[in-house]
């Protein structure tokens, strides 16, 4: 069968072995559209912050949503920011219940976190395991951790 296959082939120009089996095939029409650079730029900067979100709503505790639904800014829209260890932790985009356990200890600067430990914040009265969750992820998304050890 395959030399008979192979033969036909070679020989007659109108014999396929294999595709035109199954009917005719009719290549689809590409439409070529040119955008310039920075047009293509734009557009990849929007997929970008849309792959961001999407990684943010996997990832964030229901919380920080709440929390942008009452315009508390998410990481996503400060990335650009720059934040110093003078910068306010409203800045930060934390849930409303991470940045009410921090400012009730007198907490108002994200040098002050900074120098915190993960026991440190444990300590606060009205935090626990969430809120510690809460500014870690914040501040990771920033690039940025907790102390290793105390220096609050």
């Amino acid at each position: 069968m395959i030399k008979a296959t192979h033969q036909r082939a070679t020989t007659d120009s109108t014999y396929t072995t294999f595709l035109k089996h199954f009917g005719e095939f009719k290549v689809a029409k590409l439409d070529k559209k040119e955008v310039s650079g920075q047009e293509f730029i734009l557009d990849e900067l929007r997929a970008l912050r849309s792959a961001i979100r999407r990684i943010e709503v996997s990832q964030f505790p229901k919380e920080m949503w709440y929390a942008k639904e009452r315009g508390v800014r998410l990481p996503s829209d400060i990335v650009g920011m720059d934040i110093t260890p003078t910068t306010a932790i409203e800045s930060l985009g934390l849930s409303e219940i991470a940045l009410k356990a921090l400012m009730s200890a007198g907490i108002t600067t994200v040098g002050e976190v900074l120098g915190m430990s993960e026991n440190d914040i444990l300590k606060l009265p009205s935090a626990g395991r969430r809120t510690l969750n809460d500014i870690k992820e914040v501040l990771a998304v920033r690039g940025l951790t907790l102390a290793q050890r105390s220096s609050y």
